[in-house]
């Protein structure tokens, strides 16, 4: 009974060791950096881009219907600004 007792002990102990290591663990990494290397991003100045961007996100795909806010839409409806919207 002795020797039941001291296993339970020992793999209640390892557990405890093994929780407090990871605990441990995370905290020392919790305040990294991770700086990847931006990709150069330009915006076209071209009407023609333009117009096919504004098709694909007010037309093609409804981006508004998730990422829109209908209140904020004023008189226009389909001009509702992508804002976020739903949660």
């Amino acid at each position: 009974m002795e020797m039941l007792s001291r296993v339970i002990r020992l793999i209640g102990l390892a557990g405890v060791l093994l929780i407090a290591g990871f605990a441990v663990f995370v905290a020392t990494r919790q305040n990294l950096r991770f700086d990847p290397p931006l990709p150069a991003v330009s915006a076209s100045a071209d009407s023609a881009v333009i117009a096919r961007g504004r098709y694909l996100v007010r037309t093609a795909a409804d981006c508004g219907s998730c990422h829109g806010d209908p209140a904020l839409a004023g008189e226009d409806a389909g001009e509702i600004p992508l804002s976020g919207g739903n949660a």
